[in-house]
C-alpha cells in the first residue's frame, strides 16, 4: 500500500537516516527489512555520522538468521563511521552473543581495525563483564592482544581496570602473547591495576613471574608496592611475602615522597605480621614524605595503633624522641588513640621524658588526657604515679593539666581529688589572671558539686608528701652518714633491699652526685630522673646493680609509704596503750614528720634514738589507734569501719597527735557527714 502511495523509500530526514536506519535501531523484523532492500534501500547507506544501518544492526539481540541475510545483502563488516568505528565495534560494545560473533568471524570482520581512538572492537569488548568466552574467540582468530589505543591500554590493562579478571582466563592471554610489561600512558602495566583492585595470590604469582621490573613506576613514580600498601581493604599477608619474593622494594619513593612503608604503617593493614615482613625486607622507618613525617610518625597517629607494634618499630630504629613537623612528641599523638596503661609503660620502658612538651603549644600527655572526653581515673592516676607533673603551663593560655581539668563540662571530685593528692597547685593563674578558684566560679555556676570542691581546693591532700619531703630535708632526723651526706638508713633497706653495711660498700664506689641521685630515687620516688643521655645510661647501670626496679610504678608516694606499713621488720618504735598495754608497731620517721608532737618530743629529749617505745595517753581504743596509723602512712580512710565511737576517737587524735588544721582528716569526716551521720541522731522523747 505504501509502495502504491508513490513513497520514496530512499528518503533521508535531517540527520541522514533513511527507513533502513530506524527499523535498525530497534527490534528488527526480518521481513520488513527483505521488503526495504528489495525496493532500493541499501545497508550501507551513509547517515550524517557515516555510519550504516549495518552498525545500528549489529548493537541489537537480533537473530543469527538476520544477521547473516543482512551481510549477504552487501552489509559492509569494516564500513568506519565518523569516528572511525566499524559495525564490528558496535558489536562488541553492546552485544553479547557468542554465536553472532561467530558469524561476523565467518564473514571477515577484522578485530584488529582501530576506531579514531586506536581502540579495536576487542578492545570494547575488555570492558564489559563478563565477555572472556568471546574475547577468546576473538584472539583464535586473529585478535592482538598487544595493540594499543590511544590511552596506551592493551587487553590486559582494560581487562583489570575496574576489576581484576579471572586467573584462567589471564593465562589465557599470557600463553597467547599478552604482554604484562607494557605500560600505558600514565606508565602504569596491568599489574598496577591489579594490585589497586583486588589483588589475588595465584594472579600475582603467574604475572610475576613475567614482569622484567617488579619495581617499575608509574608516572607518580608509584610502584605496584605502592598501589597495594595504599588500601582500605585488608590485604592477605601472603601477598606481600610473594611480592617481596620478586624483590619488591618497600623503600622507593613516589612523587610526594612516599614509600610503600608510609601507607602500610598509616593504614589498616598496619598489623604486625605484616610491618615486620617489612621490616625484614629492608622497610626504613625513619624516612620523611613531602610534609617530613615517618613512616613512624604516620603509624603513630593511626587507628590501628598497638604497643606491640610500636615496639616493633623501635626495634628497628625508630626514633622515639622525634618530633612531628607540627612539633607534637610521639607520645602525645598516640596517646590521642590509646590513652592506656599498657601505652604509658611502654614510654617509661624507653626512657621517654612523661612530662616533654609540644614544641607548638607546650601541652604534655596530662594536658592532653586531662581535656579528653573519657577519662579512665587509672590511667590518670598512672600517670602522675610516674612523674607526670599538674603545673606544667602550656604556652596559648598558660593553663595547666589541673585548669584543663576545670574546663570539662561537669566537675568530677575524684579526679580533682587525685590531682591534689599529687600536689597540683591551685593558685598558678592563666594568662587571664584566673587561679582554679576563678575558674570554677566563672565556669560552674550552678554545679551541684560545685561548692564540694571549693571546700576540697582549702584541704590539702598533699600534706603527707608535703611533711615526708619537709621530713627528709632536715639532717638532725638522719642517722647514717656516707660520704659526707646524711642519709635514713631505714629507708636504704626497705627500698633497696639489701643489708645496710653492703649497701654502705656499694655507695662508697659511686660518684657523689649519684649517691644523691640515688637518695632522690629512693626518698621521692621520682621517675623518671632525667639527665643527659651518657649520665642517664650511667645511672640506669648503677640503679640496675643495687636491684631497685626502675620501672615499677609501685614507687609513688602514697603506694610507697602503703609498702612501708607493711613492712613489719623495718619498723623502730613501738606505742603503747596506756589503758590496755596493747602495742603498736611504727616507723620512728613516719610519726615524726606526720606528728608536731613526736616531732617536738624527739627534738627535745636527749638521746631520743635510744628511745624505743611510748605510751599513748590520748585515750583512744587499740582499733582506733590502728586506723589513726595507717592514715599516717597512706593518707586514707577506710570508711567502711566507721561506727560512732570511731569517729570521735579520730578526731580527738586528729587533736592529740597535733596534725595540721588542714589535714584530709578532717575533711573526710566533714564532706561526707560522717560525724553528723554516725552521731548525729536525736533520741526521741518519751512521751509522759
Amino acid at each position: 500500500m505504501v509502495k502504491k502511495m508513490g513513497t520514496d523509500f530512499t528518503a533521508q530526514d535531517d540527520n541522514g537516516h533513511t527507513a533502513l536506519h530506524y527499523l535498525c535501531f530497534s527490534q528488527v523484523d526480518t521481513k520488513i527489512m527483505k521488503y526495504f532492500i528489495k525496493n532500493g534501500l541499501n545497508m550501507n547507506d551513509l547517515d550524517k555520522k557515516q555510519r550504516t544501518p549495518f552498525h545500528y544492526l549489529c548493537e541489537q539481540n537480533i537473530s543469527n538468521e538476520t544477521l547473516k541475510f543482512a551481510l549477504t545483502n552487501g552489509a559492509l563488516l569494516n564500513q568506519q563511521d565518523y569516528f572511525g568505528q566499524t559495525a564490528f565495534h558496535f558489536f562488541c560494545k553492546r552485544n553479547s552473543s557468542k554465536e553472532l560473533l561467530k558469524t561476523l568471524y565467518k564473514y571477515d570482520a577484522d578485530p584488529n581495525i582501530r576506531d579514531n581512538n586506536k581502540s579495536t572492537p576487542i578492545n570494547y569488548l575488555c570492558l564489559r563483564k563478563p565477555a572472556e568466552e568471546m574475547i577468546e574467540l576473538s584472539i583464535r582468530n586473529g585478535a592482538l592482544p598487544n595493540l594499543q589505543n590511544n590511552d596506551g591500554e592493551t587487553f590486559l590493562h582494560l581487562l583489570n581496570k575496574s576489576s581484576t579478571a579471572k586467573i584462567e582466563f589471564i593465562k589465557f592471554l599470557l600463553d597467547s602473547g599478552a604482554d604484562p610489561n607494557i605500560t600505558n600512558n600514565k606508565k602504569l602495566t596491568p599489574l598496577h591495576y591489579i594490585c589497586k583492585n583486588e589483588p589475588n595470590v595465584e594472579i600475582l604469582k603467574l604475572i610475576l613471574g613475567k614482569i622484567r621490573d617488579i619495581n617499575a613506576k608509574d608516572m607518580e613514580d608509584q610502584t605496584i608496592l605502592h598501589y597495594i600498601s595504599d588500601k582500605y581493604k585488608i590485604v592477605d599477608s601472603e601477598i606481600f611475602k610473594v611480592l617481596f619474593q620478586h624483590k619488591a622494594d618497600p623503600n622507593i619513593k613516589s612523587r610526594r615522597l612516599n614509600t610503600p612503608f608510609h601507607f602500610i604503617a598509616s593504614g589498616q593493614n598496619s598489623r604486625y605480621e605484616v610491618i615486620e615482613l617489612f621490616f625484614k625486607n629492608g622497610a626504613n622507618p625513619n624516612i620523611k614524605d613531602f610534609y617530613q613525617e615517618t613512616p613512624f610518625h604516620k603509624h603513630c597517629k593511626s587507628k590501628w595503633v598497638t604497643v606491640k607494634t610500636l615496639k616493633l618499630f623501635v626495634q628497628h630504629g625508630a626514633d622515639l624522641k622525634a618530633q612531628t613537623p607540627k612539633l607534637f612528641t610521639n607520645f602525645f599523638i598516640i596517646f590521642q588513640t590509646l590513652p592506656t596503661i599498657q601505652l604509658i609503660n611502654f614510654f617509661l620502658e624507653n626512657r621517654i621524658n612523661i612530662n616533654s612538651q609540644n614544641g607548638s603549644n607546650g601541652k604534655t600527655v596530662l594536658h592532653q588526657y586531662s581535656d579528653m572526653s573519657l577519662l579512665d581515673i587509672n590511667v590518670l592516676r598512672y600517670l602522675l604515679i610516674n612523674g607526670a607533673d599538674p603545673n606544667i603551663k602550656e604556652k596559648e593560655n598558660g593553663c595547666t593539666p589541673l585548669h584543663m581539668l576545670a574546663y570539662r563540662k561537669e566537675i568530677n571530685l575524684d579526679f580533682f581529688k587525685l590531682f591534689f593528692e599529687f600536689g597540683a597547685n591551685v593558685k598558678i593563674k592563666t594568662k587571664n589572671g584566673l587561679d582554679l578558684k576563678g575558674l570554677i566560679c566563672e565556669k560552674y555556676e550552678s554545679d551541684p558539686q560545685k561548692e564540694k570542691l571549693m571546700q576540697m581546693i582549702n584541704i590539702n591532700f598533699n600534706a603527707l608528701k608535703d611533711n615526708f619531703k619537709q621530713f627528709l630535708e632536715r639532717e638532725e632526723f638522719t642517722d647514717l652518714e656516707i660520704k659526707g651526706i646524711k642519709v635514713h638508713s631505714i629507708l636504704l633497706t626497705h627500698r633497696i633491699k639489701k643489708k645496710i653495711n653492703d649497701i654502705i660498700q656499694v655507695f662508697e664506689k659511686f660518684e657523689k652526685k649519684h649517691i644523691l641521685n640515688i637518695l632522690k630515687w629512693v626518698y621521692y620516688a621520682k621517675f623518671p630522673i632525667y639527665l643527659n643521655e651518657k649520665e642517664k645510661n650511667k645511672f640506669f647501670k648503677i640503679i640496675s646493680k643495687l636491684g631497685i626496679d626502675i620501672y615499677s610504678p609501685k614507687y609513688d608516694y602514697n603506694s610507697y609509704l602503703q609498702d612501708l606499713l607493711n613492712d613489719d621488720q623495718s619498723k623502730d618504735f613501738t606505742i603503747i596503750i596506756d589503758k590496755t598495754k596493747e602495742k603498736i608497731k611504727v616507723h620512728r620517721f613516719i610519726i615524726q614528720c606526720r606528728s608536731e608532737l613526736y616531732r617536738g618530743m624527739f627534738l627535745s629529749i636527749e638521746d631520743s634514738d635510744d628511745l624505743k617505745e611510748v605510751k599513748d595517753y590520748s585515750g583512744i581504743s587499740f582499733e582506733t589507734l590502728h586506723l589513726f596509723i595507717k592514715y599516717l602512712y597512706t593518707e586514707k580512710i577506710d570508711e567502711g569501719l566507721f561506727n560512732k565511737k570511731i569517729v570521735y576517737e579520730l578526731s580527738v587524735a586528729m587533736d592529740f597527735f597535733q596534725l595540721t588544721p588542714k589535714c584530709s582528716l578532717k575533711w573526710y569526716i566533714d564532706q561526707k557527714n560522717l560525724l553528723k551521720k554516725k552521731t548525729g541522731k536525736k533520741k526521741k522523747k518519751k512521751k509522759k
